[in-house]
Parts: C-alpha cells; structure tokens; sequence
C-alpha cells in the first residue's frame, strides 16, 4: 500500500492551480482520498475543504507505466522537483520534513520548500514559515515567519492566515493587533478551516479583536466540533456546561467533552468529569449513546 495523502494535507500544500501526481490507489476523490482500483491512467476529483483548491490528478498504481513502488514513486517527484515544478518541490520538502520514504533532514524540507516558496507557492511558502518560526532547519526567526505566512496569507492558503492570525494575537514577529488577528482567523474560518474557526470562536467568546458574542462562539465551535476537531468539540462542550451562548445541557456538554478527549485533546478529561458529577445515570447513559451515533455519523448526527 502507498502512502495516501490526508486530502487536508493536500490541499495546505498543493492549493492553487497547479496539478498534483499523487501516487496511491485511488477512487472517488472528494473529501477523502479513498482505497480502491483505478482503471483509467488519470483520475481527476477535487478538494473540497476550501475555495481555490483545484482538481488534483491521480496516478493508479496499477502497472501501464505507472510507479510500481515508493521508491520509485520517489524518484519521480524528485524528477519534477528538479525540474522546477513547485507542487513537487513542496511536497519533497514534505517528505523531507516528515522522514516519509526518505532520511529525516529539516535542512532538505527547507531547500525544498524554498525553491516552491520563491516560485510564489502558497503551500511551500506556509510550510518555510512554519520552519522558521520553529528553527528547524534555519535560524529561528519570527521576521522571516511572519514573511513567508502573509505571502501564503494573502494567496488565500488557510494555514498561513491561521499561523499569522497566532502571530498577530501573541504579538511575536508583529506588533501585537488583535483585531489583525481575528481577520486571519476568519479568512480561514469562512474557508471551512477548523483550527481557524475554533480560534475566531474563541475571540469571540472573549470579545478580543472582535465585539464580543457566545453566540457566534457557538457557532464557529459547532461548525470546527461538526469537522472533528477536538479543541472545538471541547470548548463547545464548555459553553453547554456553562450555559454560554446555549441553553445550559449537561447531556450534550458531557457528550462533547467525551468526543473531543477520544480524540486527543486531555483538557477535555477534566471538563468531562466535571459535568458527571451533575449527571443521573440515566443521562450519562443518554450521553454516550449520543456520543457514539455522533462519531458514526462523521459528527453530522450529534444533537
């Protein structure tokens, strides 16, 4: 089995109007990519987690000329990297970063991303963001984050308008502005971005850079919880506990809390705990069955 790229990934690195070779087999692109036959060379589908994410091309590995293995596959992206192709050079830069079918080097990642950054690629420009502000292989350097993530930023990619929102509201690299921060949060909220959301939730909960609304909290948390996003399923279990933007629901607090500690949030522990202890028996089994027809329902099917 080859290795199938998240289509969240997908689109942080390869947004825009260049065409991805992704080598994996693959059917029925579209939010997912999916485990299947492909019968034709080419199969075309698209991500649909944001505007201006275009169709991405997939390569079945199924013989005819195709890359039988990683390695081979491998070779191919590095083909096209070196030839300039910036979605390839992004995605070397990628497996690089990751050690993904090649020796971990935070120095190659950056040479990779860099040569997609330059070329004005959004995706290699918030990734050579990321690894500054990280120091991992470079210098670290707030200045040059904040460069790299308002280029991808203002290309429209969702990581780099969540990334330079965080800037702008801990005043690292910029001066501190939290209404510049709230404006990133949202460009990558509207984009269905779900880190995003939950942070323009959380600003609204606190009124910092925006007035001050539960109720828009609630309904940024609600639409990052409905993605499976664990913070946003906490802190919107926290509002139903505390009556916040909500009619105050210890059943659906305590389901949210569980939810979102199921999927690795451990802030989530306490939170659950202490709603239980306001809870019959007969609601906390009312709550776990919720809980489990929201997670079979892909968090569709949850109140």
């Amino acid at each position: 089995m080859f290795h199938l790229i998240p289509s969240v990934l997908l689109a942080t690195l390869f947004g825009g109007s260049q065409t991805l070779f992704v080598t994996a087999p693959s059917h029925d692109l579209g939010d997912r990519v999916h485990d299947g036959s492909c019968l034709t060379v080419v199969c075309q589908g698209h991500v649909t987690h944001g505007p201006q994410w275009s169709s991405v091309s997939v390569i079945p590995v199924n013989g005819q000329g195709m890359p039988q293995s990683p390695a081979e596959a491998l070779s191919w992206y590095r083909k096209a990297a070196e030839k300039g192709q910036a979605v390839e050079q992004a995605y070397l830069g990628y497996l690089y970063q990751t050690g993904k079918g090649v020796p971990q080097s935070d120095t190659e990642a950056v040479i990779w991303y860099r040569k997609a950054a330059e070329q004005g690629h959004a995706g290699g420009q918030a990734f050579l963001g990321f690894m500054y502000q990280s120091g991992r292989g470079v210098p670290q350097s707030n200045t040059e984050a904040v460069i790299w993530y308002r280029k991808a930023a203002e290309q429209g990619n969702a990581m780099g308008q969540v990334n330079l929102g965080q800037m702008y509201a801990s005043g690292v690299g910029v001066p501190q502005s939290h209404e510049e921060a709230a404006k990133w949060y949202n460009q990558a909220a509207e984009q269905g971005h779900a880190e995003g959301q939950t942070y323009l939730g959380y600003v609204y909960q606190i009124g910092k850079g925006v007035p001050q609304s539960d109720a828009a909290a609630v309904a940024w948390y609600r639409r990052a919880a409905e993605q499976g996003h664990a913070a946003g399923q906490r802190r919107l279990g926290w509002m139903y506990a505390n009556g916040r933007g909500v009619l105050q629901d210890v059943v659906k607090a305590y389901m949210w809390a569980s939810l979102a500690l199921s999927n690795g949030d451990s802030r989530a522990g306490p939170l659950r705990d202490q709603v239980a202890k306001q809870m019959t028996p007969p609601q906390l089994t009312q709550s776990e069955t919720m809980a489990q027809k929201c997670r079979a329902s892909s968090y569709k099917a949850c109140e």
